[in-house]
Formats: structure tokens, sequence, C-alpha cells
């Protein structure tokens, strides 16, 4: 299996790369390709990893990958949206000095219910079974329906106009 990496562009996240690297390394049997940013840890088990990439050859990546691991930013959660793709999540913590404030876990935390292809991780020791199960929903064929949200709001609004036709 194919899983992609990201950190984003913005400060270190050594400790989420250093969790991937450590779990591609107990398991060769799947390709791990990693944007590792401004990240000091090098990984040694990556299939290919790199700080920054063209965009065009990110996207390639994401495209070939069954499982995405990231931070907490809007853009890669949207891409594996847009692909289906299970998704791991773990947000930069200002505990570890890795951002100022916690607005990544908000976001997480807003988005959690709305999907059940999210996993989110907010300590190191819960990374591995996260991904786990966000591999075995995607052995299972299962994949993220992008409008799960949309969807529910819908079906409440229509059941609410059926209700005020009928009342």
């Amino acid at each position: 299996m194919n899983l992609i990496l990201t950190v984003g562009t913005g400060v270190q996240f050594d400790r989420l790369v250093r969790a991937a690297d450590d779990w591609a390394g107990r398991h060769p049997e799947h390709r791990v390709f990693m944007q590792i940013g401004y990240s000091t840890y090098q990984p040694r088990h990556a299939a290919e990893f790199f700080a920054f990439a063209p965009f065009a050859h990110f996207q390639e990546l994401f495209g070939q990958s069954e499982v995405a691991v990231s931070h907490g930013s809007a853009g890669p959660i949207l891409a594996a949206r847009r692909l289906g793709l299970p998704l791991v999540l773990v947000p930069r913590q200002a505990r570890f000095g890795e951002m100022p404030n916690d607005h990544q876990v908000e976001v997480c935390e807003a988005i959690r219910d709305e999907s059940a292809m999210r996993e989110i991780v907010l300590e190191m020791a819960d990374f591995e079974s996260a991904l786990e199960r966000a591999m075995a929903r995607r052995r299972a064929g299962q994949r993220y329906e992008p409008h799960l949200l949309k969807e529910s709001l819908v079906a409440a609004m229509a059941a609410f106009v059926e209700k005020c036709r009928r009342d």
C-alpha cells in the first residue's frame, strides 16, 4: 500500500516525521512518501522524502496513495476528501512547541464527526493504531465520502420541511 505524509510548509514537525518513519521501518511492505518541510529529522525508511516538491509531483504522489497522513491543515484535508482517501490527522500542538496555539487541534476537533474516514491523533502512542484503522478501511474498499456533512444537512432540512408541510 502507498501512503503519503505531508507536514506542510510551516515549522518543523519532527514528532510526526519520526513516528511515520519508525512505522515505515517496521512495515517495509508499504511505500511511504514523505513531504517533511522544515523538519530536521531525516527519514531512513521512506520510499521518497523531500522538504518541498513541485506541486505537480506532490499531487501525483497524493494520487498514487491509498492513505494520507497529515498535520491539521485544510489543504491535505480537502485533497484527501477529493480523492476519497482515508486520512490520519496529527495536528501540531502548542504544548510541544510546534505552534504558538492549538488552532490545528481545534480544526481537527471541529471536523471530527464529519466522516469515519478520518482518524485524529493527539497522542503519538495512538498513531500506529489510527494508521492501521485507516488502512483497514481502504483495504475494505471504503472511500471518503466528500459530501457526508452536506448530505446529512440536506436530509435534516428535508425532514424539517416535510414536518412543516404536514403541520
